[in-house]
């Protein structure tokens, strides 16, 4: 059964997020100061751990390039930017 679950990114750098495997990731987005991202989950598939990994502007990425670019977001003055694997 596929549903649409939204998962807590918790700061700068790398974060590990237990989900099923085979989740497809679709976007991420700020709200009221926290970074989320959504994925269509099929909830009967077993967990696995998939990692994100948050930059600020300006910072070091070169290895973090060849990872999937999920998009950037604004929290207030700064923007982040969120790749995954």
């Amino acid at each position: 059964m596929k549903k649409i679950y939204k998962y807590l990114i918790r700061g700068v750098g790398i974060n590990n997020v237990d989900m099923p495997k085979e989740s497809k990731i679709l976007s991420v987005k700020c709200i009221d100061g926290y970074l989320y991202i959504w994925a269509i989950v099929d909830i009967l598939n077993e967990n696995e751990t998939r990692s994100f990994f948050v930059a600020a502007t300006g910072q070091e990425v070169t290895m973090f390039c060849m990872w999937e670019y999920l998009g950037t977001v604004k929290d207030d003055d700064y923007i982040w930017h969120v790749f995954y694997q």
